[in-house]
């Protein structure tokens, strides 16, 4: 074969990059089913992947120029990843009018506020304030939801008067703050919080119409222990793998209250995980649909750090039940927080 006699430099590279990516892409093809407990080295495969497969373009068309056979080899490892292609990028235009009326549709946000602090210290309440009046949501659900000691927690609601319905955990040394704003009334809530960390979710029935009631659950998982600051330190490794346990285990308990739900559900929130996650599989399952999926457009990333590669990673969803239809999904580059938000609409099917 013509690579084995090694014509340049070139073509050895390319062939031992080749190589790898596919390793690396059948890892990550694998690792959504298999516990990060048991496939550590999966969950480094997953969350690296958008980079794999950018590598796996470029050496896709290196081959064909080449007008070698192992071009192949790229192109599979494009083809075994393209569910997580499809959650994390969609070629179709962006959905800006509906023939369905305000009445008929359900809006809902999901936004990791981060405390709704910008730039380490000044607040962005007021940004994301104005920003929700204007996209006049039906529900909204925070994570981080807590002003970095700067308001009381009677002060944030007041923000968000609008909503006459919330429910809030409050955040305190021990726990995340998270919330739940809706124009609907609320039956029952409840907060439910993880072992050995200051996550949880926090669920919600909500009286979307007469006849419709939709258990809206909220959920914030562990981090990946990644930022801007200490990505490059690889001694973080250990924790990050430690935190994909974490997050499967959390993600186990979702699912557990996904599958006693009688009523339909909405499930929003920072998974900390990319579709190419067991966490993600396991709260999507085959009962919950991924609104990007059903009508979101171009790249899904959701994650405003690591200096503007985060946006390579979805972390952020709107999931909900097949007695749903997404119709707009869309997540604006503000930049408030660390986090974009995430935008559903969504009609009812049944």
């Amino acid at each position: 074969m013509k690579f084995l006699k090694a014509r340049n430099l070139s073509d050895i590279l390319a062939g031992i990059l080749t190589f790898l990516t596919l390793v690396m892409a059948l890892l990550a093809s694998v690792s959504p089913y298999v516990h990060p407990q048991n496939f550590s080295l999966g969950s480094i495969a997953g969350m690296t992947l958008p980079f794999i497969l950018i590598l796996s373009i470029f050496l896709f068309f290196y081959w064909i120029i080449r007008k070698e056979w192992l071009f192949l080899l790229p192109l599979l490892s494009l083809v075994i990843n393209l569910g997580f292609i499809r959650s994390s990028f969609q070629i179709r235009s962006e959905n800006t009018t509906s023939i369905f009326s305000k009445d008929e549709t359900l809006k809902v946000i999901s936004y990791n506020v981060h405390e709704f602090t910008q730039n380490g210290s000044q607040l962005s309440i007021g940004n994301v304030r104005d920003f929700l009046i204007a996209e006049d949501a039906d529900i909204i659900c925070f994570q981080e939801f807590d002003a970095n000691n700067q308001l009381h927690l009677n002060e944030l609601i007041g923000y968000f008067d609008s909503y006459p319905y919330h429910v809030i955990s409050a955040s305190d040394k021990e726990e995340i703050g998270m919330a739940i704003f809706s124009k609907n009334p609320v039956i029952r809530w409840k907060k439910v919080d993880f072992e050995n960390t200051g996550n949880g979710y926090l669920w919600a029935d909500i009286k979307i119409s007469k006849q419709i009631t939709a258990r809206v659950i909220n959920v914030h998982l562990q981090t990946t222990s990644l930022s801007r600051n200490n990505i490059p330190k690889f001694n973080k490794l250990k924790t990050f793998i430690s935190n994909s346990s974490f997050r499967a285990l959390q993600s186990e308990s979702v699912s557990n209250l996904i599958d006693t739900t009688s009523h339909s559900v909405i499930l929003c929130g920072d998974f900390n995980d990319t579709p190419a996650s067991y966490t993600y599989e396991k709260i999507k399952g085959e009962i919950l649909v991924d609104g990007f999926r059903e009508s979101g457009s171009w790249l899904g990333g959701t994650y405003n750090g690591l200096n503007g590669i985060g946006k390579l990673f979805r972390i952020d969803y709107i999931l909900h039940s097949p007695d749903f239809r997404s119709i707009r999904y869309t997540s604006p580059g503000k930049k408030w927080s660390d986090h974009k938000p995430v935008i559903s609409e969504l009609v009812y099917q049944n």
